[in-house]
């Protein structure tokens, strides 16, 4: 069976690929798949992980995590309906999503 945290930071990274343009020429099925998939990884973050170890830094890094892969979900597949503050946003919430994906691979690579 393959770890949560490993599924999680997958996911991560497949958020930022999709959400920063790279895969612009993905199908449209495969965007809402892939955004239905990044939206409930991050909705487990934050509302199973997050919640019951919110003490411990893997508590808070999960929360905020999660909250960054719920907000790059949006950008994948309702960018242009998103409120313009979320929309100016979207570079620095890729770059935090990026950084948390990193520390996360990181951390799982030396276990």
């Amino acid at each position: 069976m393959i770890p949560m945290g490993t599924v999680v930071t997958v996911c991560m990274f497949i958020a930022v690929l999709f959400a920063s343009g790279l895969l612009n020429r993905a199908p449209r099925t495969l965007k809402l798949l892939v955004t239905v998939v990044i939206g409930a990884a991050g909705s487990w973050n934050v509302l199973w992980y997050a919640l019951r170890n919110i003490p411990e830094k893997w508590g808070w890094l999960a929360f905020v995590s999660g909250i960054l892969m719920i907000i790059t979900a949006c950008y994948i597949s309702l960018n242009h309906q998103l409120p313009k503050p979320l929309q100016s946003a979207k570079l620095p919430v890729l770059v935090a999503l990026t950084a948390c994906a990193i520390y996360y691979a990181q951390t799982i690579y030396h276990l």
